[in-house]
């Protein structure tokens, strides 16, 4: 016993959704993230049981056909997870430990697996955060001296089990460093582990490492390292967040349209000063399970694709108007999908404001936040919980052979360094796939040889 309850203390996750009305720069927020943690039931979540997901021409002209078995092993690794009621007690099935190996050959040659990159994205647009929101400063008040100020941190990490707050992730203790880059009006509380020796932000949903960890430096996804599943965490985040017993008042999708239940019954909107709502917003369980499929988008091209409207059965919890007793029914729901829900495609990501030479930004995604729209009746309260619109568009970085260089010292070829690429690898014998499609190992190996 005492066993199984250190490893459900040595457990957590994060949540992601809309910034709330602290979470801006002067308390850590908004550089480069899409979201802000949420407290248990803010959660944001997708209610569409089935995704699909596609590539634009710029994808398949960098990445060819590797890139998209690439992502075809990502989908796999998601739609293999059982949902939420299958899973154990203790999520002993999955990984409490770094879910992470490395390739020898693929680090010396300074390549991040695509594979991987689109898992953790994944677990973001599911509305998972990683590790770099174990603590969160959201107080910063000045004192009235130069500089001086009072801080307030909270912790918005919790057991998957219990569902209690710890400083724990994945078998790992963290702590937090407090960094201020006043005169500016930006602050952090930076995480890191007790023990110097654990291997941080280990979570597929840390893939991006932490607040100074840039993409294949330390911590999350390393360079020359591939997930080979999620980790206990990430599986208990999701786990809590699509759960069936887990009922919050959302609306549906865009483009998402519910028919009417029979009889006297109707959607329960505990906003509402009636309790009953419209078709959109309900009071919903979790849908247990997202599939990911892929859908025709034109494989040649990239360009062409057919719109078709989306059926599913969702349940909702129904208020029968006459004698005011409430059950689950099943409601159907029509969403027209005019375009993949997940659209892969590939730029040049340096040309984004705030993206500096040194940390370029590797990947992008657009993110859709619908809020439960419910009124506030004079009580403060955070953003959510909420929706998370299905269609997104993922883009990667075109990393084709790139140096760094920096004065005074470090102006000319030999004295810069080399950026990342991407590339496909795993534990085999097989040589690494290297992008853009048609470059060889070799001819990196050449490269470094050179230098």
């Amino acid at each position: 016993m005492v066993l199984g309850l250190g490893l459900q203390r040595a457990s957590a996750f994060s949540l992601l959704g809309a910034f709330d009305d602290w979470q801006t720069a002067e308390t850590g927020f908004g550089f480069g993230e899409i979201g802000g943690s949420k407290d248990l039931g803010e959660e944001f979540r997708v209610n569409s049981p089935t995704l699909t997901y596609g590539f634009h021409s710029t994808f398949l002209d960098f990445f060819g056909a590797d890139g998209v078995a690439a992502v075809d092993q990502a989908m796999a690794i998601m739609n293999k997870l059982p949902a939420p009621s299958k899973m154990s007690a203790d999520l002993s099935e999955f990984l409490l430990q770094d879910a992470q190996l490395s390739n020898d050959r693929a680090t010396t040659l300074g390549l991040i697996d695509l594979k991987s990159e689109t898992l953790g994205m994944l677990l973001e647009h599911l509305g998972l955060a990683g590790e770099e929101h174990i603590y969160d400063l959201q107080k910063r008040v000045p004192l009235g001296g130069t500089c001086q100020f009072s801080y307030q941190v909270v912790i918005r990490n919790f057991n998957p089990v219990t569902l209690d707050y710890t400083p724990y992730v994945n078998g790992a203790l963290y702590t937090y460093d407090i960094v201020d880059f006043c005169p500016a009006a930006i602050a952090f509380a930076v995480e890191r582990t007790v023990d110097p020796t654990s291997i941080g932000f280990t979570a597929v949903a840390s893939h991006k490492g932490g607040l100074f960890g840039v993409g294949g430096g330390s911590g999350g996804l390393r360079t020359g390292g591939y997930y080979l599943n999620l980790t206990r965490d990430d599986a208990g985040g999701l786990r809590y967040i699509y759960r069936k017993n887990n009922y919050n008042n959302e609306a549906l999708s865009t483009g998402a349209v519910a028919s009417q239940l029979s009889g006297a019954w109707v959607p329960v909107d505990f906003g509402q000063t009636n309790a009953v709502s419209t078709n959109n917003v309900a009071l919903r369980p979790g849908i247990e399970k997202v599939r990911f499929k892929k859908t025709r988008y034109d494989s040649l091209l990239g360009s062409f694709f057919r719109p078709f409207v989306q059926t599913d059965k969702l349940k909702v919890v129904a208020a029968n108007v006459v004698n005011g007793q409430s059950k689950l029914q099943s409601q159907v729901v029509r969403r027209l999908v005019t375009q993949p829900d997940i659209l892969f495609t590939a730029g040049n990501l340096n040309t984004l404001p705030g993206a500096i030479p040194v940390a370029p930004f590797i990947i992008t995604r657009s993110i859709n936040y619908i809020p439960n729209g419910l009124p506030g009746f004079g009580i403060v309260s955070s953003v959510g919980p909420g929706t998370i619109d299905p269609q997104t568009v993922f883009t990667f970085h075109k990393a084709s052979p790139h140096f760094f260089n920096q004065t005074p010292s470090f102006l000319d070829e030999a004295t810069s360094f080399p950026g990342f690429r991407w590339g496909s690898f795993d534990g085999s014998t097989n040589e690494p796939v290297v992008y853009p499609q048609g470059t060889s190992v070799a001819a990196i190996e050449n490269l470094v040889l050179s230098r």
